[in-house]
């Protein structure tokens, strides 16, 4: 994505686009991958031991995997592609 994602004064472009890709990979299990999503939403704990602490190019394991249940508890609450909409825009304007 390059240039075109805004860089935030602690989030730069690289962690952004983790973020994004994360939360496309949820939308998309809990969407259209129901049983593997509800399985992905049992195992957030191995997901967060997997994904390592934060580096210049990701963000830490705890902040994407409270990234990702910001989106489980939204999408349960209101429509899912609003929920995607608003975390998606919160992800873009980070600074």
């Amino acid at each position: 994505m390059g240039s075109q994602i805004p860089s935030g004064i602690e989030t730069n472009d690289y962690k952004k686009a983790e973020y994004l890709a994360d939360l496309i990979a949820i939308h998309l299990m809990l969407t259209q991958e129901k049983t593997l999503g509800e399985e992905l939403k049992q195992n957030l704990e191995v997901v967060q031991s997997l994904l390592g602490p934060e580096i210049f190019t990701h963000p830490s394991a705890v902040d994407r995997v409270e990234l990702m249940n910001l989106y489980i508890e939204k999408s349960s609450k209101e429509d899912p592609k609003v929920a995607f909409k608003e975390i998606f825009e919160k992800v873009w304007n980070m600074d």
